[in-house]
């Protein structure tokens, strides 16, 4: 490993997309598969997770994971493993994670709640770790069960719980489900969503769903006019390198991460489903870097950015920047934090 990688390992890093249940270990999935009576596609952990991107291979995996995790103590456990797994593998300081309480039918969402709950107050009080969760609405579903989803987060109030997302096949409709996102946005929580990848459906999830952020988002680059516009407002872009360069690229120097970035974008670097893609978020920073060509100060650019576009309370997101800012500082890292704020003065 060069020396710039061996840094990169050492920043302190931000997590904005990751989902529960594409992150939990192998062996976890497997004992609660066991636990709960789940007969799933493999019982060896070795073979749970293929590492393969076609999506009825991804979507067996993952909904096998959300069949098997049944009760609130599965909930502890999983949500508590993952973010150890985070901090021991990129040194991550704060977390926004993905979860899909539609898909696990045998809890309730007040149940699955307090077992997420549970299991981020442990990890926090062993790690560190600062998490927040989003509940995502699976486009396979209808609007009914979106809309149930959040009025139950409504009805169900959580300073642990900052928003909705939009996630599954990507072929069906975003725009079927403003209803819920209306809804979401009228009761102040955040909304964001899959788009990009790899439908056309940037703009869709901004001026039809309201969208503060988006996931993915890879075609943005064929779209100069909605790009222009989102550098402009400062969207910020959730990209997951594996996953990017999977779909989208022939090798990896021409994934279109390269392209976000140098059009001005606020973009972070994130595991997406780590288990299932067979990566971490340390790796996911490390090979951005060697196969863009990156130096350390891109990288760290793409933290701040994280930082900056994370949805926790002002004061607490300040907090997190600072903590960030000094961290660098005791590594002895010449690196610049306030890019952007330097760059307008005159």
């Amino acid at each position: 490993m060069s020396n710039i990688e061996q840094q990169i390992n050492s920043l302190p890093k931000i997590e904005l997309h990751s989902h529960l249940e594409g992150s939990v270990r192998a062996e976890t999935v497997l004992a609660f598969g066991q636990k709960n009576g789940v007969k799933l596609h493999a019982d060896d952990p070795s073979a749970f997770y293929s590492g393969r991107y076609e999506q009825d291979e991804f979507f067996k995996q993952f909904f096998g994971v959300c069949e098997a995790m049944a009760s609130p103590e599965d909930c502890s456990r999983a949500i508590y493993e993952v973010l150890c797994d985070q901090v021991a593998a990129g040194n991550v300081r704060y977390s926004e994670i993905f979860f899909q309480p539609t898909m696990h039918k045998r809890m309730s969402y007040p149940q699955m709640l307090d077992g997420l709950l549970d299991g981020i107050k442990r990890a926090e009080a062993e790690t560190g770790v600062k998490s927040r969760m989003i509940a995502a609405i699976n486009r396979e579903q209808s609007l009914d069960v979106a809309m149930k989803l959040v009025q139950d987060i409504i009805d169900n109030p959580c300073e642990r719980i900052l928003g909705i997302g939009l996630d599954g096949n990507p072929y069906f409709s975003a725009s079927e489900f403003k209803p819920a996102f209306d809804l979401a946005r009228r009761h102040g929580l955040h909304r964001t969503a899959h788009a990009g990848v790899p439908v056309h459906d940037n703009g869709e999830v901004i001026d039809v769903l309201g969208c503060q952020r988006i996931d993915h988002g890879y075609y943005i680059i064929e779209d100069k006019e909605l790009l222009d516009r989102l550098v402009r407002d400062r969207v910020h872009f959730t990209a997951c390198w594996t996953l990017a360069s999977g779909y989208f690229a022939t090798d990896p120097e021409n994934s279109p991460i390269k392209a976000m970035v140098d059009a001005g974008l606020s973009v972070s670097i994130n595991t997406d489903d780590p288990q299932i893609f067979h990566t971490d978020i340390g790796k996911e920073h490390v090979l951005a870097a060697r196969h863009l060509g990156w130096d350390l100060q891109t990288v760290w650019d793409r933290i701040i950015d994280a930082a900056e576009a994370s949805w926790l309370p002002e004061s607490e997101r300040q907090m997190l920047l600072a903590q960030l800012k000094k961290e660098v500082r005791d590594l002895g890292l010449d690196l610049i934090t306030d890019r952007r704020r330097e760059d307008s003065l005159p």
